[in-house]
């Protein structure tokens, strides 16, 4: 024991580790047998029928071909431990000599363990310069090196499983010749490459080409799949996988008519340029999902509303097809958008924003389902645009009625054909806007002119949907627009506010408009309305309006009457109130507008109401105008009534005066008031008058002194006023008076003196004339000449200040008389 305790180590360690050397020997010499074998096999069982292997393999390829084909030279050699066939100068003809397939050169490269068993297996074959014709005959009948394919009939597959069961195949410098003699066209392929892998169930497939004929240019296919399992290769509806499709040009005008027509998409561009690359995920027969990304410039687009040009476009988005139940045909496609974009090279470009997007087209193109939105725009190049688009007819409509410009902040629209989908009646649709300084011109649908309010240089946000909209806006240096309503109908406002809704009925035609605040400022004043307006009734449609007018210019009350207000009316309006303001003014509009100024009970309510304060009223041609007027100012149904409490005319102070019209479709002024003042301005408010004319001036050199009382009723037909009426006293108490410079002066002239258009007249008057009492009466003869009676007492000394003559002054007492003057 002590003896191998002293041992360098356990013997029980150092016997295993001996054997794995051993059996590490013994491999190493199976493994340099094996080697030796296989090259003793290659050398003297293999490399000897390399010869022999050649026809063998041309047979076995002939197999797979319709046709001979006729190889212009054949070697063999061991490459990497495989045998390798190289021949050279392959052809194949048809019955009448022609070229249907030429192959510079074949590489096949043969599976070595097959051969051991007598068996021909490819395991690489490489194709170089290969040239091969195509044509297509009929709609449904294919050729293709000599294959004939009928589109009409299954195939059995038989090609398909060859190239799926080739373990490696390469083709490079391949030059296809397509003819295509239903289209009456014909296409060159120039340096296309193929490589394919097939392993087991999987199968990588890459297909390039630099030129596909004049339309295509540095194109790429990429496949990987892979077939069911216990399914063979050729059925393809087990194939599951994806597949990559690339170009970097595509001329679609060149390349459309290599294609039958039903074969292309509805919204395909019918001219341009496009850079296109797509990724395609396939499972049973099926597309699942497909990726594309595109871009465009000089688009030429066919929409139902004509042609639409894009200079520029590009997009990326996912589609996924919807399958028809318990069918195979694509019934819509549902896009996602990662980005899109596009412009017209005039301006007008759209560029979606980076929320999500979604468009659900329908197999024929139709647009059902979207939701879109979009970077800042500007209004007026966008909308014309959008137009041109294949949008559904009811939005479109709905578009075509907008007039707009301004910048567009922020977009985002939504729409559904909720018929098509079977979830409703009518397209839905919905969009919101945020504006900066937009103006809009909104014309309702089916309408040719413009009698909707409209604006200019308002900001703030917008809800258009099917059944109608909203708008909050508000701006500064801003204008204002109601055609229709009033004869000047742009009104510039410093400042405005406006909440609106609106909703369509059941007819295209039908219109309510909800006006919730409208508030601006102008240089006339401040205004403010609420109500609402309703399409249809006998015409023009219903009102329902109320406002006040603040601080208004009294001159610019008119421009606020609306169109129905007669135009004569407003003419004498817009001359006879002048200066002045309406510290505020009340306006209801109500009713039918063609029952408009609502005379007939029930039939509605128009009143205007406001206070006139330091105006003046030139109320006709030719009369004195009154001053620092202050008073009503009212329109009610088919009046109009001026209620002033005080006035000036003629240095004349009025009271409790009215002016009033009792129908504004053929407008007389009446005008009815009295006044108090000094009787000398009486004197000249009648000279002022065209009653002077008509009394032949009689009055002109009348004077008076002391004050006075004026009724006055005047009556003017504003359309002609040659035919006003006038009748007006002047009441004298205790006043001098005097005819005529060279006419002794009365005093203490108590009566009445009267005037009418035509005439004046004293009735009853008493005074002191002559040192005595005298009673006058008296009025104008037809000649305008006024005729006096008199009849009184005068004293010896009146009548010497009458007659200066010495002999008058011998004269004592009184004399009574009777004169006519």
């Amino acid at each position: 024991m002590d003896s191998l305790e002293k041992l360098p180590g356990n013997s029980q360690d150092v016997i295993p580790g001996r054997l794995i050397w051993r059996w590490l020997a013994w491999l190493s010499l199976a493994f340099c047998l094996l080697l030796a074998g296989a090259y003793l096999g290659l050398r003297w069982y293999i490399w000897p029928q390399l010869d022999e292997l050649g026809p063998r393999v041309m047979a076995y390829i002939s197999e797979q071909l319709p046709r001979p084909l006729a190889v212009g030279a054949m070697r063999g050699d061991i490459v990497a431990g495989r045998p390798v066939l190289r021949m050279e100068g392959l052809r194949m003809a048809d019955a009448q000599g022609e070229s249907l397939l030429e192959i510079g050169v074949l590489e096949a490269e043969l599976s070595i363990t097959p051969l051991l068993w007598g068996e021909i297996d490819l395991y690489r074959l490489r194709l170089q310069d290969v040239k091969l014709v195509a044509k297509r005959s009929s709609p449904d009948m294919l050729h293709i090196a000599g294959w004939s394919l009928p589109l009409d009939k299954p195939q059995d597959g038989t090609w398909l499983h060859w190239l799926l069961s080739q373990s490696r195949l390469e083709v490079s410098n391949l030059a296809l010749h397509w003819q295509d003699e239903v289209l009456a066209s014909e296409v060159r392929v120039e340096g296309m490459r193929l490589e394919a892998v097939n392993q087991f169930r999987e199968h990588r497939w890459r297909i390039d080409a630099k030129r596909i004929g004049g339309a295509l240019q540095e194109v790429s296919l990429v496949a990987h799949f892979h077939h069911g399992l216990l399914k063979k290769p050729a059925q393809w509806r087990s194939w599951q996988g994806n597949f990559f499709f690339g170009a970097q040009q595509l001329d679609l005008g060149k390349a459309i008519p290599w294609i039958d027509a039903h074969w292309l998409p509805s919204l395909l561009p019918q001219g341009g340029q496009l850079q296109l690359a797509t990724w395609t995920d396939f499972s049973l027969g099926q597309v699942r999902k497909l990726q594309v990304r595109v871009a465009g410039q000089d688009l030429t687009l066919m929409t139902p509303t004509g042609t639409l040009q894009l200079a520029r476009l590009q997009t990326a988005f996912t589609a996924l097809p919807r399958f028809a139940k318990g069918s195979n045909n694509i019934e819509a496609i549902d896009m996602k958008l990662a980005e899109w974009s596009f412009d017209d090279g005039l301006g007008a470009q759209l560029v979606g924003a980076s929320t999500p997007q979604r468009l659900l087209i329908a197999a024929d193109g139709a647009l059902l389902e979207g939701q879109l939105a979009l970077e800042p725009f500007e209004v007026a190049q966008a909308l014309t645009l959008v137009r041109r688009l294949p949008l559904p007819a009811d939005l479109k409509k709905s578009l075509e009625s907008l007039r707009a410009r301004g910048q567009v902040e922020k977009f985002a629209v939504h729409f559904e054909d909720s018929l098509r989908l079977g979830s409703g009646d009518q397209t839905r649709y919905g969009a919101n806007l945020a504006v900066e300084r937009l103006a809009v011109d909104v014309r309702p649908r089916e309408s040719q002119g413009s009698r909707w309010p409209s604006f200019e240089g308002l900001s703030g946000e917008v809800h258009i949907d099917e059944t109608g909209g909203t708008m909050k806006l508000a701006g500064e240096s801003a204008s204002l627009r109601f055609p229709g309503l009033f004869e000047a109908p742009d009104f510039a406002v410093q400042s405005a506010n406006a909440k609106v809704r609106w909703r369509y009925g059941a007819r295209p035609s039908d219109v309510r408009i909800e006006l919730d605040e409208l508030e601006f400022a102008n240089a006339d004043g401040r205004a403010r309305v609420k109500g609402h307006y309703q399409t249809g009734g006998k015409g023009a449609g219903l009102f329902d309006l109320k406002g006040q007018l603040i601080d208004v210019r009294a001159e610019k009350v008119v421009r606020y009457l609306p169109l129905v207000v007669s135009k004569e009316l407003r003419r004498w309006l817009q001359g006879a109130v002048q200066g002045g303001k309406v510290s505020r003014a009340d306006f209801v509009l109500r009713g039918d507008i063609e029952d408009f100024p609502f005379s007939t009970p029930g039939t509605g309510q128009f009143l205007v109401e406001g206070q006139l304060a330091g105006s003046r009223l030139d109320y006709a041609r030719a009369w004195p105008a009154i001053d620092e007027v202050s008073g009503l100012l009212r329109f009610e149904a088919a009046t109009m009534q001026i209620d002033m409490r005080s006035g000036k005319v003629m240095g004349l102070a009025l009271a409790d005066t009215r002016a009033t019209i009792a129908e504004l479709d053929a407008p007389v002024l009446r005008i009815k008031g009295a006044a108090k003042g000094q009787a000398d301005d009486m004197i000249r408010f009648v000279n002022a008058s065209p009653i002077a004319a008509k009394i032949n001036r009689f009055s002109q050199d009348m004077q008076a002194q002391g004050t006075a009382s004026l009724d006055l009723a005047l009556v003017l037909p504003l359309e002609d006023l040659d035919r006003s009426e006038v009748r007006g006293t002047v009441m004298l108490q205790g006043n001098e008076l005097r005819f005529a410079p060279q006419f002794p002066s009365m005093s203490n002239v108590r009566g009445a003196f009267g005037f009418t258009e035509d005439a004046l007249f004293v009735s009853g008057a008493q005074a002191q004339f002559l040192g005595g009492s005298v009673a006058i009466d008296g009025k104008t003869d037809a000649q305008a000449v006024l005729r006096l009676q008199a009849k009184g007492r005068a004293s010896a000394q009146g009548l010497q200040s009458l007659v200066l003559h010495p002999a008058m002054k011998r004269l004592e007492g009184y004399l009574d008389y009777q004169a006519e003057i």
